[in-house]
C-alpha cells in the first residue's frame, strides 16, 4: 500500500559565493541576470553573498526535511564549478567543528530530523529505526564511507566528520579544498506502527556534487587530472540524465554512471527534490556560472511523482522485491529499446 502519487517539479535554488567583480545581478524572487543584461534565468528562488548559512537552510532545507518526516522520500543536491561553495553550503568551513552561525545544510538538517525522532515526535505505539550513509563516487566506483543505525544526531555527526576526514580531495589552483568525489549522506527512517502493522520508510538524501573543472584553470595534472576528466565525464552523464528529463524521452540514461544510477530516485523518481546550484559571480569565472546557470534552467523541467510509502509489515518485503522486479525489467526493456533504434 503507498499513498496517492503527486507530479512535483524539481525546485530550483541559486546561490551566489562573495564575488571578486560581480558579472550578476540576484533578485530574492529567483530572477537572475549577467550585468550586461543579455543573460536571463528564473528559479524558484536566489541568493546573494550576504545570505546567511540559516537563511539557505531555512529555504532549501527545511521544507525537504519536513517532507521527509511527512513521509516523502527528499532530496537535496548540490552543484557548481569548483571553488563556487557548495561544500560550503552543505556541510559548513572545513577543519574542525565550525560554530553553529556557519553550519552548512547537513548537519542542521541531521539535527531537525533526529529532533523529531523522539517520543513525543512519534505516536505512542510507534517503533522508529534510523540508518545513517555516508558514501562517495570516486572514479567511477563507489566508496561506502559508513553506514550504521544511529540513536541520535550526536551519532549521525559523528558519521558525518568521519565520512568528511576520508572524503577524498586535493589543493588545485581554483580550490585549496577541491573535493574529487560526489559525497552522499543518506538517513533512511523506518516507522512501524504496532496497532496497525503498518509501516511506513522515508528517505533523505543529501548530495554534495564534485565541481566540474576546466583542466587549464586549475592546472590539475597526473592524478588530479585524471580525477578531473573522471568527474566532468560523470556530471556530463547527469546533464544527459537532466536533458532527457526535461525532454520526456521514453528512455532515460540512468545506467550510464554509477552516480546517476544512484540519483534514480531523486531526479524523475519518487522523491521530492531542489537543486542547489553553487555560483561565483565573478566575472573571470563568467562562462562557469552560465554552464551552471543553463544546467539548472533544464533541471527545472523535470517533474518527480511523489508518494508517502506505506506498507503492511507481512507485505514490506514482498512489494519491495516487487518494485525491485519492475526496476529491473524497466531497464531490460531500456536496452533493448535502445538496441532496435540503433
Amino acid at each position: 500500500m503507498a499513498g496517492q502519487a503527486s507530479r512535483c517539479p524539481v525546485r530550483v535554488v541559486a546561490r551566489f559565493r562573495p564575488p571578486d567583480y560581480p558579472a550578476f545581478h540576484v533578485e530574492p524572487c529567483g530572477a537572475v541576470d549577467s550585468a550586461d543584461l543579455t543573460q536571463h534565468f528564473q528559479f524558484d528562488r536566489a541568493f546573494g553573498q550576504e545570505a546567511s548559512q540559516g537563511e539557505v537552510y531555512d529555504d532549501v532545507g527545511r521544507p525537504i526535511v519536513d517532507d521527509v518526516l511527512s513521509g516523502y522520500n527528499g532530496t537535496v543536491l548540490a552543484y557548481g564549478p569548483t571553488g563556487s561553495g557548495k561544500t560550503f553550503c552543505m556541510f559548513g568551513p572545513p577543519g574542525p567543528r565550525s560554530s553553529s552561525v556557519l553550519e552548512g545544510l547537513v548537519p542542521r538538517a541531521v539535527q531537525q530530523v533526529l529532533d523529531h525522532c523522539t517520543p513525543d515526535g512519534c505516536g505512542p505505539g510507534d517503533d522508529l529505526r534510523v540508518e545513517c550513509s555516508f558514501f562517495e563516487v570516486y572514479c567511477f566506483s563507489v566508496e561506502g564511507l559508513t553506514h550504521q543505525q544511529i540513536h541520535s544526531a550526536d551519532d549521525a555527526l559523528q558519521i558525518l566528520r568521519a565520512g568528511l576526514k576520508l572524503r577524498v580531495a586535493a589543493n588545485t589552483k581554483l580550490n585549496q579544498h577541491s573535493s574529487r568525489s560526489h559525497a552522499i549522506f543518506t538517513l533512511v527512517l523506518r516507522q512501524t506502527d504496532r496497532m496497525t502493522e503498518s509501516v511506513r520508510q522515508r528517505k533523505l538524501t543529501l548530495v554534495d556534487l564534485a565541481g566540474s573543472e576546466k583542466v587549464r584553470k586549475s592546472g590539475s595534472v597526473g592524478e588530479m587530472l585524471e580525477e578531473a576528466k573522471k568527474i566532468n565525464s560523470s556530471l556530463s552523464t547527469l546533464g544527459h540524465v537532466i536533458e532527457a528529463l526535461a525532454d520526456r524521452r521514453p528512455h532515460v540514461p540512468y545506467r550510464d554512471s554509477r552516480l546517476t544510477r544512484l540519483l534514480e530516485d531523486s531526479l524523475g523518481g519518487n522523491c521530492r527534490t531542489t537543486l542547489l546550484v553553487a555560483c561565483s559571480p565573478s566575472a573571470a569565472h563568467i562562462s562557469e556560472t552560465l554552464s551552471s546557470l543553463r544546467f539548472a534552467a533544464r533541471a527545472k523541467k523535470v517533474e518527480n511523482c511523489a508518494r508517502i510509502n506505506i506498507s503492511s509489515r507481512s507485505g514490506a518485503g514482498a512489494e519491495g522485491q516487487l518494485q525491485q522486479r519492475i526496476r529491473q525489467l524497466k531497464r531490460e526493456l531500456a536496452r533493448l529499446s535502445a538496441r532496435t533504434n540503433h
